[in-house]
């Protein structure tokens, strides 16, 4: 358990994968029915229950139902591109994360998903500029600085991305055996990547 807690943290890339938002509001007393916003919120809430019961198809139904009401809250729009990019459908999420960042230009974390999803879409010079837009809304948000620093690394040759890319499908692994091997090809591929050289370590 602690050598899998350990190599969680040599995993370079990240994005924010969870909601938070208010509670569920309920009508006042006085009034007989909700108001459009407290509908909404319903509407989100319900769909962060749905995302962490990882049924991702009714989260972004709800959300989209949300949004017809709040179509400018960036925040569903980031949520609706985190279930879309747990369900595979990268474009989507990507369209979605766009969106989020549209409506709010300071939204650090929806800059820093977007990035993550260029990055693994290749297109590592979009995803250097939306960690770039994170850290100018946020610079010290980590995260992000993490991610700008590593797509630095393999857009100017430091770091060859099959090493990378290996590396970080090793650290998902639950076999020691498989770990290590893998680091060792990585490191055959790049004998200087540091985080290779410290997960066979661990």
């Amino acid at each position: 358990e602690m050598v899998k807690k350990i190599l969680i943290f040599s995993i370079i890339l990240f994005m924010i994968t969870n909601c938070a938002r208010q509670v569920k509001k309920i009508p006042p007393p006085e009034g007989p029915t909700e108001t459009p916003e407290i509908i909404a919120e319903n509407y989100v809430s319900d769909a962060i229950d749905f995302y962490q019961e990882q049924k991702y198809s009714e989260a972004i139904n709800s959300w989209k139902k949300a949004l017809q009401i709040i179509p400018q809250d960036a925040e569903v729009h980031n949520f609706i591109g985190l279930a879309y990019h747990r369900s595979g459908e990268l474009d989507s999420a990507i369209t979605n994360f766009k969106q989020a960042v549209m409506l709010d230009t300071l939204y650090y974390q929806a800059w820093n998903n977007l990035g993550y999803l260029q990055f693994l879409k290749g297109n590592y010079l979009d995803a250097l500029e939306n960690f770039y837009q994170s850290l100018k809304a946020n610079p010290t948000y980590e995260q992000a600085r993490l991610n700008y620093t590593k797509a630095s690394e393999i857009l100017e040759g430091r770091l060859q991305i099959q090493a990378f890319e290996l590396v970080e499908e090793t650290a998902k692994m639950d076999s020691l055996e498989m770990q290590i091997a893998n680091y060792r090809k990585a490191l055959e591929i790049d004998s200087n990547y540091v985080d290779a050289w410290n997960n066979l370590g661990v």
